[in-house]
């Protein structure tokens, strides 16, 4: 199948449709296309390329953007995108039988032939989250800086644009808010107690984990940045009682983290 926004949006739909109305393996989202007479693979779970050093080619930034275009404003398409890119790095990382797609809870995956539901969190600022979605929305789209700027003045008037945003020799440049490790220890923190209430309420005895992606925070990148983390979640262990599993994630520094209780 030749590589196009047709094409890749049809498989895109099929495989996502699929997966709320059964079961389905997670290989099922790896498809092959063709592009200018090459065999590439593309996971359908954050249509990112497979096995290549550029994941996201100028080629499929542009189709992709085309697809967000025209499927941002249906109900869960931009939820449901975040949730599996997240889903994507921890199936690589943690043995999933089959998988299907839910609501509440986000998953429910087999493991060791036993039935777990999990729930998907982005552990991130309003701020940072405004940022992201206007990087990934409108950068790689040839904008200049007046066409840049008057988006974010009409859709982003609490922003302050000119606090993040530079354009050095005609490329735009965001830059995302510092935290300290204290603040986004303490973001994680209220992110996981927050979960631990509402998995308290689904309709049925699976055991919970839940995952928490750090949106490629480079306070965490490995093990000794979560020391802090650790240390704060042994003071409210006892409050944890519905999550068995926690898992921390940067996607970027290809790092994952496993917290039991």
């Amino acid at each position: 199948m030749d590589l196009s926004k047709l094409n890749l949006l049809k498989s895109y739909n099929e495989v996502h449709d699929l997966a709320q109305k059964e079961y389905i393996f997670p290989s099922i989202f790896m498809k092959k296309f063709i592009y200018e007479n090459k065999i590439v693979i593309i996971d359908l779970m954050n249509l990112c390329m497979v096995d290549s050093i550029e994941i996201i080619p100028k080629y499929l930034w542009n189709i992709i953007h085309e697809i967000f275009d025209e499927n941002c404003s249906k109900p869960n398409f931009e939820k449901d995108y975040r949730e599996y890119t997240s889903f994507s790095f921890f199936k690589n990382n943690i043995e999933i039988t089959r998988f299907k797609k839910r609501d509440k809870p986000d998953f429910l995956i087999i493991v060791d032939d036993k039935t777990i539901d999990l729930e998907v969190r982005s552990v991130i600022d309003e701020t940072n989250a405004q940022l992201h979605k206007i990087g990934f929305m409108h950068f790689g789209r040839s904008r200049n800086e007046l066409e840049l700027t008057k988006y974010v003045n009409n859709k982003h008037r609490n922003l302050c644009w000119d606090k993040y945003y530079k354009n050095i020799n005609g490329i735009n440049v965001i830059q995302s808010v510092g935290s300290s490790s204290k603040e986004f220890t303490k973001m994680l923190v209220n992110s996981l107690l927050r979960k631990n209430e509402q998995v308290s309420k689904f309709q049925d005895n699976n055991e919970k984990w839940v995952l928490l992606d750090t949106e490629n925070n480079p306070l965490i990148s490995d093990a000794n940045d979560l020391k802090q983390f650790e240390m704060e979640i042994s003071k409210i262990k006892e409050k944890i009682r519905n999550i068995k599993k926690v898992f921390i994630i940067n996607r970027l520094a290809n790092f994952i983290y496993e917290y039991d209780f």
